[in-house]
């Protein structure tokens, strides 16, 4: 299959209208948002409000079947994601949100999303981390997956991560997820990091159409800023 890349601004266009709400959380496509190689002149800014000020709306991209998605039972990913200019607590309860989802389809059934990935303020340390879920088809529900350190809290130089991934359906599935962070337009000599490497139980029919990236699933009081987000790529 040849490598499909997904420019952020064609993806938008077809989604702009989650965030026409005035007065809450909403997109905009920026040159401070821009991470990576050089190649790209913009990224996508998801502008979160507190809600504890204003009312919750969603405001979320998507890549689905018009993208080249066709019951997918593997997938490799790519995304850059800078979380420094997103407040959060670290307190428990108030210290996450869903940042990516793989949906099966649209609907009100849990099984027809068999993959989230949130980003989260670990409650000890304070630091940003990203976490896994996954459908269990077995347990006919939602299940820990695995979580990984992504970037220190309030710290310039984990302003732009590369995050790769790869996963399979399966009884047991599997999901690998690395992080290299860039600087000056270049991967850092740290190099590429491994945040995850986990079986997935009960993952034997799932299937994915569709990635949303954004906010979509609510957030906590005390959650505001501007999370980037560039250069999806996905691969079979």
């Amino acid at each position: 299959m040849k490598r499909k890349h997904y420019p952020i601004i064609l993806i938008l266009i077809a989604c702009a209208w989650v965030a026409s709400v005035a007065g809450a959380n909403s997109l905009d496509v920026n040159a401070s948002a821009a991470m990576g190689p050089g190649s790209s002149v913009f990224g996508l800014d998801v502008i979160l409000l507190d809600p504890g000020s204003v009312a919750f709306n969603p405001a979320w991209v998507l890549a689905d079947e018009s993208k080249g998605f066709n019951a997918e039972t593997t997938l490799k990913g790519s995304f850059f994601l800078g979380p420094e200019n997103v407040t959060m607590s670290q307190s428990l309860t108030f210290n996450h949100f869903q940042t990516l989802a793989f949906l099966s389809a649209f609907g009100p059934e849990p099984f027809k999303v068999p993959l989230i990935f949130f980003l989260h303020r670990d409650n000890s340390s304070g630091n940003w981390f990203l976490t896994a879920w996954h459908f269990n088809e077995n347990a006919v529900s939602w299940v820990f997956s695995g979580t990984g350190f992504l970037a220190l809290y309030n710290n310039a130089f984990f302003a732009q991560n590369l995050v790769e991934f790869e996963w399979t359906a399966g009884d047991p599935g599997t999901l690998q997820v690395w992080r290299t962070v860039w600087t000056g337009g270049a991967p850092d000599p740290s190099g590429r990091i491994q945040l995850m490497n986990v079986s997935l139980a009960g993952m034997q029919t799932a299937v994915i159409n569709k990635v949303i990236a954004g906010i979509f699933a609510g957030h906590k009081v005390g959650t505001f800023g501007s999370l980037y987000l560039d250069e999806f790529v996905f691969t079979r």
